[in-house]
């Protein structure tokens, strides 16, 4: 999933991040434990298979929805591209979802919604556009969060000064 790169000035997925397209980073990891990884949403400089939104502008849950939308798999890992300091530590650390509709991590107390696991079935309770937490808050117990203590691997790079 990427976002329109408004605060970056442009086309977030090919902004370079030491030294590689930002995009590469979730990729690689995705490619490392999921059998199918699709690019929700539409940049045409990618070489990648895509979903495109069934109504673009819905912000990322509107992308997570579409996803789940359009999967035949169970369980999905969400993952915004603008995380490019994860790696198979923190999904190992994330833990396999064990019921529920997600399991998602939290860090010092920020919910990270757009690194997780989301059940196909939660789209059914999420609306297609809004605030991403505001929705998953209306699935309570629902939604397993994994605590993580102080990450550096949680940047999210949304302005320039985090692609330095």
């Amino acid at each position: 999933m990427g976002g329109a790169g408004r605060r970056l000035g442009g086309d977030k997925a090919t902004r370079p991040f030491r030294g590689r397209p930002l995009w590469t980073y979730g990729f690689e990891l995705l490619k490392s434990f999921c059998s199918q990884v699709e690019l929700v949403g539409e940049c045409a400089q990618l070489d990648l298979p895509t979903l495109i939104e069934a109504q673009p502008g819905g912000g990322p849950l509107g992308a997570i929805v579409h996803a789940l939308k359009v999967s035949d798999c169970d369980w999905n890992f969400v993952l915004a591209l603008d995380y490019p300091l994860l790696d198979a530590d923190f999904v190992r650390d994330l833990g396999k979802p064990g019921g529920g509709l997600a399991r998602l991590p939290v860090c010092q107390g920020q919910p990270h919604p757009l690194c997780g696991y989301y059940h196909r079935d939660a789209k059914a309770s999420l609306p297609a556009h809004g605030s991403v937490l505001r929705a998953l808050s209306q699935l309570g117990s629902q939604v397993s969060w994994v605590d993580f203590a102080a990450d550096e691997r949680f940047l999210n790079v949304n302005h320039p000064q985090d692609l330095l």
